[in-house]
């Protein structure tokens, strides 16, 4: 059976494959430590907070720069 590409796709916590909670991936995206993310000065943190959660780097630049869980938003927004 074709998928019907109208359908939406399942979001965050809700979706069969996810390793993370919704208040994991909020804490992962309220951890990044500025606007610009810069693997070179960040990768530290990034590799923590992979192991912390128990998924993969590449996770937690993906929530960082807003290509997974898009739905949330920081909740440290500050005017810098």
């Amino acid at each position: 059976m074709p998928i019907d590409p109208r359908e939406k796709k399942t979001a965050g916590s809700h979706s069969k494959n996810a390793k993370l909670t919704e208040k994991d991936a909020q804490a992962i995206l309220d951890a990044r430590p500025h606007d610009h993310f810069d693997f070179r000065k960040d990768g530290q943190l990034v590799r923590d907070l992979a192991e912390q959660y128990g998924v993969s780097p590449t996770t937690v630049t993906r929530i960082w720069r807003r290509k997974e869980w898009t739905h949330l938003e920081r909740s440290d927004r500050s005017d810098d």
